[in-house]
């Protein structure tokens, strides 16, 4: 066995053993729901369901073909069930793969210092992290850099031109972005005057993900393209803030591919006249970001690109050029492994400019392979956290709601729990697990007193993050920041168990306006926009402190011109005690007649026959205009008016 091939498995031993056990994390519940409704619906992976912020979708809008999906049902399929060490084990491979594809592209273009820049692409931090992932940034860069190594031998052999089509359409069954291999391919076989007898080889992937549609369309349901370019509108993905945003996030991410090493060399190799660029990046990033953490990475980025853009390898330059122009225009997010298929010309470009000085190379690895390590240790223990608090909290007796996304998600959902939606209502003896890092999802808990049972503060040991609370990094996504990743010892999540109980009612009689009402309040009533009074829905519920004496119940209101009802009735605990037929709009009074005493709280509600719209924009459904309701003592007369203060 060659040299060579022992430091590469070494390599590879080094970035994954020691990861194997890694808790899914982020997207990986996307990706294995996925999967197991493959099992099911193996045509269609991305009919299934998943929560996402509150909201019910399913994945025919994912930014990924299903071929991530059919890779993991299959595993799932011989498995069993979605196991850590197994899956992560098989999806090793990919990294395998990569690895022995960038050796053999980097022996065709870079011979004499081959090694050094496969290595050197393959400790690439984001590498590095990203493989410990069910994401399909790992099969795809490994299929991707299969199809660039057989293209490059494409009009050598008719053999390497099928198989460079064969690792083209996979890359393209798991990521759209393979279409961006059109381009560079054309222009390698451009310029070997191979084009015209391989171009069929680039219909790959139009063919593939044409296909992926043309099926979803026979399945009578919509063009997973139509639903995606939905949701960028929905949420305003690709609005010209988050391309700034995206594009500074991906710039600053090359300092680190590069490592401070190469960048340092690269910039020494400036002339002086185009350090004018850098330092105007570096103005930029400090108005962007005050913190190094950013403006340093930022500036040697853009030091990086202009001194890719002076070399003169025109097809490296090319394919590296290519590539990112692309992910600028595709992408939105500016996440680090959005840049994998940019490692290799790059790592090609500094091998073929500092070969002579292969040390530089080898400690450009170094130290990235470093960094790679701490920031995998880092998310080891952070989404581990999550595995092991999952596993002690659950099961519970009751219903049990997980307001998270991501790892947290998958783990709690094994145990019983159910994906928070948007107005869920939560009941007495309901459980909450909430994750400080997701968006926190709304839900009503009328009637009832959170109890904060245990909470947690995740803080990994070293003081490195790629996403955490507080943390201003970019290296998942810019919607927490632009540096590639943050230094501070702040925790990542603070993950909370509450458990709901029944409010114990203070008071018998609710004005509407007074303070501390909305405690008791349990549905149908609307926010305050009168000092003296509230509109209620066609239905309004309260709970009440009983009385220690016997007492009538009393509603009290009026009816505007513009409302349609006409028919109040007034219940207790789900039984009719008062109902008023009126005659025209004006003051509402609705009375029981006497009620003895009871222990405990009171359910009352408040009905009217009809509702309406006001129009004007306004959505809500209004009943009737509620001012007090609740208990009132025997000796003060029947169906007067209230007295403001009792």
């Amino acid at each position: 066995m060659s040299r060579a091939v022992l430091i590469l498995v070494a390599l590879v031993a080094l970035v994954r053993l020691p990861f194997l056990n890694q808790a899914f994390q982020l997207d990986d519940y996307y990706y294995l729901k996925a999967a197991r409704h493959a099992l099911a619906d193996p045509l269609h992976p991305h009919h299934a369901k998943y929560v996402f912020l509150g909201i019910e979708f399913d994945m025919r809008g994912h930014p990924h073909p299903p071929g991530n999906a059919w890779m993991l049902a299959g595993l799932l399929a011989l498995l069993g069930a979605a196991r850590e060490v197994p899956l992560h084990l098989a999806w090793a491979l990919f990294t395998v793969g990569a690895g022995w594809a960038a050796y053999s592209v980097a022996r065709r273009l870079c011979p004499d210092c081959a090694l050094e820049v496969t290595v050197l692409a393959c400790s690439a931090p984001v590498f590095v992290t990203a493989g410990n992932a069910l994401f399909t940034d790992l099969p795809f860069i490994c299929f991707w850099t299969w199809a660039i190594a057989f293209g490059l031998g494409a009009g050598e052999r008719r053999s390497n031109a099928w198989a460079c089509m064969l690792s083209l359409a996979a890359a393209s069954a798991v990521s759209y972005q393979a279409v961006v291999a059109i381009p560079i391919l054309g222009l390698f076989w451009w310029r070997r005057k191979w084009l015209g007898g391989l171009w069929w080889v680039l219909t790959a992937p139009v063919v593939v993900i044409g296909g992926y549609m043309l099926l979803e369309k026979l399945a009578g349901g919509p063009v997973p393209a139509q639903v995606l370019a939905g949701h960028f509108k929905t949420f305003g993905l690709q609005r010209f803030e988050m391309k700034l945003k995206n594009a500074a996030g991906l710039t600053a991410h090359l300092a680190w591919m590069a490592s401070p090493v190469l960048v340092f060399a690269m910039a020494m190799r400036l002339k002086r006249a185009l350090w004018a660029v850098p330092l105007l990046a570096l103005g930029l990033g400090i108005l962007a970001d005050s913190s190094p953490l950013f403006w340093l990475p930022f500036t040697a980025g853009v030091a990086v690109l202009l001194w890719v853009a002076l070399q003169e390898d025109l097809e490296l330059k090319l394919w590296f050029g290519i590539y990112f122009v692309a992910a600028l225009a595709i992408f939105f997010a500016g996440a680090a492994r959005y840049m994998l298929p940019a490692m290799l010309p790059l790592a090609l470009l500094a091998g073929r400019a500092f070969g002579s000085r292969p040390w530089l190379l080898r400690g450009a690895a170094a130290m990235n392979l470093l960094l790679g390590l701490a920031l995998a240790w880092v998310n080891l223990q952070h989404w581990g956290a999550y595995r092991d608090l999952a596993a002690r909290w659950l099961p519970k007796q009751g219903r049990v709601w997980v307001n998270a996304e991501w790892g947290l998600r998958e783990y709690a959902e094994r145990g019983g729990a159910k994906p928070l939606l948007r107005g869920t209502k939560l009941e007495a003896g309901d459980w909450l697990i909430s994750s400080g890092l997701a968006e926190q999802i709304g839900y009503s808990m009328p009637g009832l007193d959170p109890e904060t049972v245990d909470q947690v503060s995740i803080r990994p040991a070293l003081p490195l993050r790629l996403i955490g609370l507080g943390a201003r990094s970019a290296f998942e996504t810019v919607g927490y920041g632009l540096r590639p990743f943050d230094v501070t010892s702040a925790p990542v999540d603070m993950v909370t168990l509450t458990r709901f109980k029944e409010h114990a009612p203070e008071l018998s009689w609710l004005m509407m306006t007074q303070p501390g009402v909305n405690s008791q309040l349990i549905e149908g009533v609307y926010p305050k926009e009168n000092p003296n009074w509230r509109w209620m829905a066609k239905s309004a519920s309260f709970l009440l402190k009983r009385p220690a004496e016997p007492s009538r119940l009393r509603a009290e209101g009026f009816l505007p011109d513009s409302a349609p009802g006409r028919t109040v009735e007034l219940l207790l605990n789900g039984s009719v005690v008062a109902s008023n037929r009126l005659k025209s709009p004006g003051a509402v009074v609705v009375e029981s007649a006497p009620i003895p005493a009871a222990a405990g709280p009171a359910k009352v509600e408040l009905r009217i026959d009809r509702d309406f719209s006001p129009g004007g924009g306004d959505q809500r459904r209004l009943g009737m205009i509620l001012s007090a309701i609740g208990f009132v003592p025997l000796n003060e007369p029947p169906a007067t008016q209230q007295p403001a203060k009792r």
